[in-house]
């Protein structure tokens, strides 16, 4: 029997299967890959802002705490209860041997399992548009708001801002922390195409070529906005899709 704990060690580096690691603490660990994430622009920002005299808010998880969560394997359609956190910048997932444990490992990104925390369901996915700037580095998790079928499907992806404070020197220059802020980006994927949602009524419209037209009379009707809340732009978002849908089918 393999202990996994001795196996895995305290290495920052080890990132492990998702269901083996997350199913069988004690008992064994079949696969182990190897993907380090790099930090380099974060360890810089949290430097640089140190030696502005600046205090960071905000970090770079979708929640800091873990949560239960839930590992779905896609291939088998079976599932386990894990521990679990989102990492935005590393675009990854940590698991804790419990709530209370200040251990964590990383899991790997794979196609074969998707992850729910919070009763939001993320998947992997491959798009240039995740990182345009950097297009070998287009795999990454995703948000279902609403699963991919007849041929059209809602996600978010969260990402992150960095932004430098200042060290004030007077009463007219005062000090403004750094900050690590959460953003989100939808996407639609149409005809098997991602592609990213401006947060426009003409713009979301267009997305739907050829019943553009039907989509902005619906969206002038409903007098929608997509502003506020996300839980506000996510119904919006999803009525268009479905009356989207239900054009399509009849």
């Amino acid at each position: 029997m393999i202990d996994v704990k001795a196996q895995i060690g305290t290495s920052a580096q080890t990132v492990v299967h998702p269901i083996e690691y997350s199913n069988n603490f004690d008992s064994g660990l079949k696969e182990r890959l190897g993907f380090s994430p790099e930090k380099d622009y974060y360890d810089h920002f949290l430097a640089t802002a140190k030696t502005y005299n600046s205090s960071v808010v905000g970090d770079i998880y979708l929640d800091s705490s873990f949560s239960d969560g839930k590992i779905i394997s896609l291939e088998e359609n079976t599932s386990a209860k894990a521990n679990l956190r989102y990492n935005i910048y590393d675009d990854c997932f940590e698991l804790s041997f419990n709530t209370k444990s200040q251990n964590y490992k990383q899991l790997t990104k794979s196609d074969n399992y998707a992850f729910i925390i919070n009763d939001e369901k993320f998947v992997l996915i491959e798009s240039q548009l995740l990182n345009p700037e950097l297009p070998k580095e287009s795999k990454g998790y995703i948000v279902e708001i609403l699963p991919y079928n007849s041929n059209i499907g809602l996600f978010k992806k969260y990402q992150i801002n960095f932004e430098l404070g200042v060290h004030g020197v007077t009463n007219y220059y005062k000090t403004q922390n750094s900050k690590i802020e959460n953003t989100r980006t939808y996407f639609l994927k149409i005809n098997n195409s991602f592609k990213q949602i401006k947060l426009s009524k003409n713009k979301i419209a267009n997305l739907f070529q050829e019943s553009s037209d039907d989509v902005k009379s619906y969206i002038k009707h409903k007098k929608f906005k997509f502003k506020g809340s996300d839980k506000d732009i996510e119904m919006e978002l999803i009525q268009v899709v479905r009356y989207y849908k239900n054009l399509k089918n009849n």
